[in-house]
């Protein structure tokens, strides 16, 4: 599991959770070591620890903007479907990413 080591949850609503980043976590003097940026497979993994872990396919991933080490970051999770929500990842006026997500969870965190 990536929390309390990768990021940190600060704030949970009804509908989105925020997050920080830990800055000083070694994943980012690999990735990249000049220009460090957040992994999308970290950024996926994390909506999954966020709602249990139990997240079955995504489809329609797509990353707009890099996240760094140093963003503040809020995952909005839109129900579509039962067990299908669309997850968008953002900050105040920035969409970083957004897929669909499938979960398997009777007793989801979302």
């Amino acid at each position: 599991m990536l929390i309390n080591d990768f990021y940190h949850i600060i704030a949970r609503a009804e509908k989105s959770v925020t997050i920080q980043l830990e800055p000083s976590h070694p994943i980012y003097a690999a990735h990249f070591p000049d220009n460090p940026i957040t992994p999308g497979a970290c950024l996926v993994r994390i909506a999954e620890e966020l709602v249990g872990g139990c997240m079955l396919s995504i489809t329609n991933l797509k990353f707009m903007r890099p996240v760094l080490p140093t963003d503040t970051i809020t995952y909005v999770f839109e129900q579509k479907k039962e067990n299908i929500y669309t997850i968008t990842i953002q900050s105040l006026d920035t969409i970083y990413a957004r897929f669909i997500a499938t979960y398997m969870c009777p007793d989801s965190n979302i």
